[in-house]
């Protein structure tokens, strides 16, 4: 995937209490043209979203979080910025995502270990 096919105004929340992924997602990202803000836990991702809502356009989730669940973390931002997209990404199976978030729908799934390219396509289809 060219740089150049990817939007170039979106900006991505990255929800990941692991230092080394948050920050080679948080790296990359913008290299593809996108903005990021990071978060390591739910409790300051929250404050992020309270305080930046018009500035996130994605938020990538990681499922299991320090601090505010990840379950809570999707409620609360949905009520304050309904039109974000959230993608979670987790090392547990999409069945188990599915149990965790009940009715809730998240908008997408990123399995982990995944790759940069997988992790932009993404984003770029949620644009």
């Amino acid at each position: 995937m060219s740089e150049q096919s990817l939007p170039t105004s979106l900006t991505i929340l990255v929800v990941e209490d692991d230092t080394l992924l948050r920050r080679a997602v948080s790296s990359a990202l913008p290299r593809y043209g996108f903005g990021v803000i990071e978060a390591s836990n739910g409790t300051a991702a929250i404050d992020i979203i309270e305080g930046r809502v018009q500035q996130i356009d994605i938020i990538l989730l990681d499922f299991e979080l320090p601090g505010t669940s990840s379950v809570e973390l999707f409620q609360r931002a949905r009520a304050v910025h309904p039109g974000a997209r959230i993608i979670i990404t987790s090392a547990q199976s999409r069945q188990v995502i599915d149990a965790a978030f009940g009715s809730l729908a998240p908008d997408q799934f990123l399995q982990k270990p995944y790759r940069m390219i997988d992790l932009t396509r993404l984003l770029a289809n949620n644009s």
